[in-house]
């Protein structure tokens, strides 16, 4: 059995839509139920990368052994892959200091640290937040200087705080976890303006930190809208993760679990993004992807 996890980067904006109506947005985006952040389901998931993997491979036995056959033919055996769900990381935010900060809260950084752990990588720490008025930062920023070293998130003022521990789990974060094409402009971003804040008020940003869009349908003949309806999506810059299991293959083709992950390898963490979610053809959902299992953690 082979362990990884993957990264994924949203490089436009993604609709992993809940497919029901909740207040006044017709069409949100899934979200967990007890803690109401975004997910994205492990089958929507797995859907995608099968997507992605049959553009590269096409229909042949590789796909098949990996992914597992096609749904009328899915009584011989399953696929050698389980994709489980992408949670959130961080989550870009707007700012009044520095346009956006990366957003996340010690409940996701110990869910976090606990996959890592199961790819050998132990003796991290999760930094605390103190009270529901602190943010953590990494690094002392020049940007807070005029404002005191108070920091504005949304709607949200946060005194601020440094915190070695968090400097450290950053550091991990992006080398081993982000992908590289983000550019060197957003992955030196990144070790400055990702900031810790209480699960509280990740809980809040999450909901209200995300895209909302009014689309219509125009009649073809008289340009007029016929149907209006509000969206929501996930911005770019978000960041999710996955906990991704590759097993010995129950079909021929290839030969061991290790082989399995290395045929993941070819469609995760190169320069072609990952479609996830809908609204493909309007370029909602592309993603930069990386593929981690463990080692040169720093």
């Amino acid at each position: 059995m082979e362990k990884a996890i993957v990264t994924f980067y949203t490089v436009t904006a993604m609709h992993a839509g809940s497919g029901s109506t909740i207040g006044a947005i017709d069409l949100p985006i899934q979200r967990e139920v007890h803690t109401n952040f975004p997910v994205i389901p492990g089958s929507s998931l797995k859907g995608a990368l099968r997507q992605t993997a049959t553009d590269k491979w096409g229909k042949n036995g590789k796909l098949t052994t990996v992914f597992g056959p096609e749904t009328s033919e899915g009584d011989k055996h399953g696929g050698s892959v389980l994709v489980g769900e992408a949670k959130l990381l961080a989550l870009p935010v707007r700012s009044i200091q520095s346009v956006f900060f990366w957003v996340t809260c010690p409940m996701i950084l110990q869910r976090l640290v606990r996959d890592l752990k199961q790819l050998g990588i132990k003796d991290l720490h999760v930094p605390t937040v103190t009270d529901d008025n602190t943010a953590l930062i990494p690094e002392d920023l020049d940007e807070l200087r005029n404002s005191g070293g108070r920091l504005v998130l949304e709607d949200l003022d946060f005194a601020t705080e440094k915190c070695d521990d968090l400097k450290a789990l950053i550091t991990l974060v992006a080398k081993n976890l982000v992908p590289e094409n983000i550019g060197q402009h957003f992955m030196d971003k990144l070790q400055k303006h990702l900031v810790v804040v209480s699960d509280e008020n990740m809980a809040y940003l999450s909901v209200n930190g995300t895209q909302v869009a009014s689309r219509i349908v125009l009649d073809d003949a008289t340009k007029t809208s016929k149907n209006l309806w509000q969206e929501e999506t996930l911005p770019s810059e978000t960041i999710l993760w996955s906990f991704v299991i590759a097993r010995e293959p129950r079909a021929n083709g290839l030969d061991s679990a290790k082989e399995v992950m290395d045929a993941m390898r070819e469609i995760l963490g190169n320069d072609e993004p990952v479609q996830i979610g809908g609204n493909e053809t309007v370029g909602n959902g592309w993603c930069f992807t990386k593929l981690y299992t463990g080692g040169n953690a720093q």
